[in-house]
């Protein structure tokens, strides 16, 4: 698995949860690629697949002492934790596109306590609570994007089905 494009944001809920932009303040990351349609994609396919995601635990604290969570599919749980450890040692611009606050916040306050990994959809985080709340706005986009997501086909009439159109 490789990273590139990870999506830098910090927890921020105000009133009902919507989507992800209810409970999440991006960090403008300054590169076109997340301008262009990566993080709306990335966000489809993960609402599509949504039940196969689960939220895993893990040993690591913030400077802060909250708890650093992956939400990502099982099968994908072996390779995030390789990238998870990849960017505790270098959260900078040597693999990503632009280089995030994350190898920071295990040691210094910082203001940002979520990750998104565009190309690979899935999310990494602080905060036992916000796992909920990742859930709720996933759930509420796919209900959003159902007809999209899964299109039904429309069933012929006697009539369409008896000339063929």
């Amino acid at each position: 698995m490789r990273t590139y494009l990870v999506q830098e944001g910090q927890f921020s809920r105000e009133g009902e949860i919507e989507g992800m932009d209810s409970i999440i303040d991006w960090k403008y990351m300054g590169a076109a690629e997340f301008e262009f349609g990566a993080l709306p994609e990335s966000l489809k396919r993960i609402a599509k697949d949504l039940d196969e995601y689960t939220v895993f635990q893990t040993r690591y604290f913030s400077a802060n002492h909250e708890r650093l969570y992956y939400f990502c599919k099982k099968e994908q749980l072996e390779d995030v934790r390789e990238v998870i450890k990849a960017l505790r040692k270098n959260s900078s611009c040597g693999i990503l596109k632009r280089g995030i606050f994350f190898r920071l916040a295990f040691t210094k306050n910082v203001p940002w306590n979520f990750w998104w990994d565009v190309e690979n959809d899935f999310f990494f985080f602080f905060g036992e609570e916000h796992a909920i709340e990742i859930r709720q706005a996933m759930t509420n986009l796919r209900e959003r994007w159902k007809e999209e997501l899964f299109p039904v086909e429309k069933k012929k009439s006697f009539l369409q089905k008896l000339f063929n159109f």
